[in-house]
């Protein structure tokens, strides 16, 4: 049963990147996955995938169990069948299980992209020669629900979802919206304190820095201890949002 909740427990990953590799993946896409995992943000990225026709079935499953895609588009996105297949799948995620996607447009005008002009549009014309000449005796009844209509509805949807563009001419700033911008969706889980919490960072701070100095390499059990009534709980929840992702 597909989850209703965006932050269900069956999650494997927190963010899938969908990237066309000889366009973005040294130069973007490899570092915005080191910086993610370096945030502590469980990032999948299809480096030991070898890409064939199709999508393999461990790919798809990755998709399923990702909280959050981030989609890349680059000038040359669309030339690739696997990229656009993936993105299928990432809407049809998206609509089954509240997956959270983030278009970033690397080096492309999103409005190519919503309205496949340029680049988008000369591939997608190739995408639709293409099932023409493997498809021209059904094409007058089958076309409409073709994968290429598919990829183009996909493409246009993605491309109005509000995202990051590489406009901003400095990379590490934009990885760092970037990172900053999945936190916040991934934090949206955490739970409710008190409106107007008083002294309790310094408390969850004092705590959090002891057990970072000690850097245990096993789990730790700790025991809040007090009288009834004195914030017990509103600290261990606030100790739980600082550290349980």
């Amino acid at each position: 049963m597909a989850s209703s909740s965006p932050f269900s427990s069956s999650w494997t990953y927190d963010v899938f990147l969908n990237f066309r590799g000889p366009d973005t993946r040294r130069v973007f896409t490899a570092p915005l996955c080191e910086a993610l995992r370096q945030s502590g943000i469980h990032a999948f990225m299809d480096d030991d995938i070898e890409r064939g026709e199709e999508i393999s079935a461990s790919l798809e499953q990755a998709i399923e169990r990702s909280r959050i895609a981030i989609v890349i588009f680059s000038p040359f996105y669309a030339y690739s069948r696997w990229c656009l297949d993936e993105l299928l799948k990432i809407m049809e995620c998206r609509r089954t299980q509240d997956q959270v996607v983030i278009p970033m447009f690397y080096n492309v005008d999103p409005s190519d992209v919503r309205k496949q002009r340029r680049t988008y549009g000369e591939q997608m014309k190739r995408h639709r020669q293409r099932w023409l000449e493997r498809n021209e005796t059904y094409f007058s009844l089958s076309f409409h629900g073709s994968e290429v209509i598919r990829w183009e509805e996909a493409l246009t949807a993605v491309a109005n979802i509000a995202g990051f563009d590489s406009a901003n001419p400095h990379k590490s700033d934009l990885i760092k919206d970037i990172v900053e911008a999945v936190s916040e969706k991934l934090d949206a889980g955490q739970l409710f304190v008190v409106d107007h919490p008083v002294g309790i960072e310094s408390r969850v701070h004092e705590l959090t820095i002891e057990w970072s100095q000690r850097k245990p390499e096993k789990a730790l059990i700790i025991g809040l201890w007090g009288m009834g009534g004195v914030g017990k709980t509103t600290v261990a929840k606030a100790i739980y949002n600082k550290i349980g992702r």
